[in-house]
């Protein structure tokens, strides 16, 4: 069951129980849970999510990797029901925690890890991927070094996909890595890619930017006549 519908602009009373109980149990952070389901997040949120739903790219057989994930709010709701599996990372151990507790699934991992520094599996895993960063302003690294970071070869060929959002509001706190364009932003991006829906969405503090496509394989045939498949590569 979706505990989010996004088209009505709901959630039903079970998620808002969550939300409300670890609001309770971590009063510091109050702030923060209800920052998480702000409306500009609802705005950024929805308009990664209607287009990947309304792409067709989704299956029950795919994995999603969230890098930045925070607390998990709008998109675990939406997505963990329709997918195999959810591995969210976040360098915040406490948010990781708080996230498995409003978002009640079994088929979603909250992770303490570094991307940046820390390889992992699931990037090598032969499934589908969808690679979402909502926050891509928070990382220092940009998305084409992180994903050749974590590239595995793999000997079935898969279909990764991105969704990713950047901004301009470099006056914000934390705001390290921020763009200033969908062109610069698509700088950031694996050489080899095809944008399927690129968009400015307005805000109150400025602009977010958003990227959705598929990175394309890279391809090594080697001697023994079998052939390796790869998404890392070096940058434009």
């Amino acid at each position: 069951m979706q505990k989010i519908d996004l088209f009505d602009n709901k959630f039903d009373i079970g998620y808002a129980q969550n939300i409300f109980e670890v609001s309770r149990r971590f009063p510091e952070k109050t702030v923060d849970i209800f920052d998480s389901i702000s409306k500009n997040q609802f705005i950024s949120k929805k308009e990664l999510l209607t287009s990947v739903l309304t792409s067709g790219i989704i299956h029950k057989e795919m994995k999603v990797i969230v890098i930045g994930s925070w607390y998990g709010s709008i998109l675990v709701p939406v997505l963990a029901p329709l997918v195999k599996e959810m591995f969210c990372f976040d360098i915040d151990k406490e948010a990781n925690h708080i996230a498995s507790i409003i978002n009640e699934y079994d088929n979603v991992q909250f992770r303490s890890a570094d991307l940046t520094k820390e390889k992992h599996p699931v990037f090598g895993e032969e499934v589908d991927l969808l690679i979402i960063n909502t926050s891509s302003e928070h990382i220092e690294m940009k998305m084409h070094e992180l994903i050749k970071f974590q590239s595995h070869w793999t000997k079935k060929r898969r279909d990764i996909y991105f969704a990713v959002q950047s901004n301009n509001m470099t006056d914000i706190e934390g705001h390290i890595n921020c763009v200033h364009s969908l062109e610069e932003f698509k700088s950031h991006l694996p050489a080899r890619n095809q944008i399927i829906i690129e968009k400015e969405i307005p805000e109150e503090r400025g602009v977010r930017y958003f990227l959705f496509g598929q990175i394309e394989l890279q391809v090594e045939k080697k001697k023994d006549g079998t052939t390796r498949y790869t998404f890392g590569e070096d940058s434009k």
